[in-house]
Order: structure tokens, then sequence, then C-alpha cells
């Protein structure tokens, strides 16, 4: 499958094909939670999505000058993007990963949304 290239990098910059593990341990815990309503879990794995996709882009910006070295091809180095964006990225998605999950209320099994 022929990617656009910023598309590419952007997917390997945040690791994208771990996010299944991410969606399983969503559902494990709105299962054990009580469940409820479907829109909420859609919700939770949003914003655990962006949440993890942010830690990927902040390892990739903090191990920038390693990456240099050892992993010249990761999408840093390689100039394939900035570091700036890498970081600009990296807070939007944790700033709205974080709204999302608080959206859902501040105690596990909460169902008022």
């Amino acid at each position: 499958m022929n990617l656009p290239p910023q598309l590419r990098t952007l997917l390997v910059l945040g690791r994208v094909s771990n996010l299944p593990t991410v969606w399983s341990n969503c559902l494990a815990a709105w299962w054990l939670g009580g469940g409820g309503r479907w829109e909420r879990f859609a919700v939770l794995c949003a914003g655990a999505s962006l949440l993890y996709t942010a830690g990927m882009f902040l390892n990739d910006a903090f191990d920038a000058d390693f990456d240099r070295r050892y992993r010249a091809e990761r999408p840093i180095p390689s100039g394939q993007i900035s570091p700036r964006a890498v970081w600009s990225m990296a807070w939007a998605c944790l700033l709205v990963g974080w709204l999302a999950i608080v959206a859902l209320g501040t105690r596990a099994g909460n169902r008022a949304f």
C-alpha cells in the first residue's frame, strides 16, 4: 500500500501498529468497570490512543540525539519531520487525550456522562 509520505511518517512516529493493544486494555478496563454505553468506550479508546501516540512522539523527540547516532532511519534524524513539529503534535495529543479521558468522569465505573 502506498501512503502519502507525511501520513506514513506520522504512523511510524506514533507506532500506531501497537494501538490494538491499547484498545484491548481499554476494553478490559471498561468491562471490569461495569461496562456502560458504547459511546463512553469509544471516547475512552480515542483518549487512550491520543495519550499513547503522544508518548511515542515524545519518545522520539527526547531520543533524537540517540537516534541520530544509532537509528538514522527514524523520522526525526532522517529529516522526514522536524523536532518542533513532533513536540507540537505531542503536546496537542496529550492535551486532547487528557480532555477526552477527563470528560468520562473522575471515578472508574462512573456511568454518568
